[in-house]
């Protein structure tokens, strides 16, 4: 079966939401982080996602077990968001997220815009999002003075795009 997304379900929302808190527990630790850490969202946070009108839950499935998610929000009909995304520890930097983004990617060939936040004091995740063809906008926010988010934004042409 190998790696593919699928529209997280409610059943899901427990799992999604356990494995949510340990992916960015670490990160949580590092920068102390109290107002944008996904760690630190509750469930009904999680659940409102996924029922909000322009978003979509994907989980990260790896032969059938759920290993992650990519949450998207939909900006314009040209343009989604990415927030947050992320994989059990364990799956980490094995190319399974570059994998995802690609088929999150190609699940919607009308969005020529993708964006997305990351820790600017990250230099790992600063270049898997270079590496996926991501360019910083320029626009930061700082949240602590250990931490400061960054704007990343890629641009995709219609061409060689398949409807």
């Amino acid at each position: 079966m190998g790696l593919h997304l699928s529209v997280a379900s409610t059943k899901e929302i427990d799992l999604i939401h356990t494995i949510q808190v340990q992916s960015f527990k670490p990160l949580y630790l590092k920068y102390q982080d109290m107002n944008t850490n996904p760690s630190l969202e509750t469930l009904d946070d999680v659940k409102n996602r996924l029922f909000r009108a322009n978003g979509i839950i994907y989980t990260v499935l790896l032969n059938d077990e759920i290993i992650g998610a990519i949450c998207v929000v939909k900006v314009y009909s040209n343009q989604m968001r990415i927030s947050p995304m992320f994989l059990k520890s364990t799956y980490q930097n094995k190319g399974y997220a570059k994998s995802a983004v690609k088929i999150l990617e190609e699940k919607h060939p009308m969005v020529t815009i993708w964006e997305l936040q990351t820790i600017k004091e990250e230099p790992s995740l600063v270049h898997f999002y270079e590496k996926l063809g991501y360019k910083s906008t320029g626009v930061e926010k700082r949240i602590n003075e250990k931490m400061t988010l960054v704007t990343y934004r890629k641009l995709l042409s219609m061409e060689g795009r398949h409807a």
